[in-house]
């Protein structure tokens, strides 16, 4: 593992261990090996770091006890999270089959005993309500909202990774909401 990623993460106001940063190597080697069959996702070695990073800088400032995320893809942000919060219950959605399948074998792999993964679209989907919602790259904010109503309620808060449009996807929109900004990161606290 690079030396500057655990110094980035280490840096952090998280509670990492070498449980943790073995977790995340074993997660990257799967994904790799994964990734040249199935085609998970485009992002060399860096871009991946710089994913595990970005998944998990917000929850320096984030209390929660159950977490959905939606569209969770190769596991961003899902899977850093559930690493570093084994006992915080952790819930991936995800339709596309080889994305799922690819999720519950690192579930397994990992033995991710928090996690469950859910090979649904989040409409379709009926769960224990969580106290947080994230996504990652999925949709804009106002698709996100409608397509979550029946995975929330009004003590549910939101955290939406999103790019530079974020102030355009917000035009319009009455909510109350924090963003915490890192390069061209813009994470979207909506809270309950």
């Amino acid at each position: 593992m690079q030396i500057s990623f655990r110094d980035e993460v280490e840096k952090l106001k998280l509670n990492t261990d070498n449980k943790f940063f073995e977790d995340i190597e074993k997660y990257i080697q799967l994904l790799q090996k994964w990734n040249k069959i199935h085609n998970l996702t485009r992002m060399n070695l860096d871009e991946i770091l710089s994913s595990i990073v970005d998944s998990i800088i917000p929850f320096q400032n984030i209390n929660f006890s159950s977490l959905v995320d939606i569209g969770s893809g190769a596991g961003f942000p899902a899977i850093p999270i559930a690493i570093l919060y084994r006992e915080k219950k952790i819930t991936l959605v995800e339709p596309i089959k080889k994305k799922s399948s690819f999720l519950y074998y690192i579930k397994t792999s990992l033995k991710l005993s928090n996690t469950t993964v859910i090979s649904q679209r989040v409409e379709n989907i009926d769960i224990e309500i969580p106290d947080l919602v994230t996504s990652r790259a999925v949709t804009d904010v106002k698709t996100l909202l409608e397509i979550t109503t029946n995975i929330r309620r009004e003590k549910t808060n939101l955290l939406f990774y999103k790019g530079s449009n974020l102030q355009n996807e917000l035009r319009g929109l009455d909510l109350n909401y924090e963003i915490i900004n890192r390069g061209n990161r813009n994470y979207l606290m909506i809270k309950a």
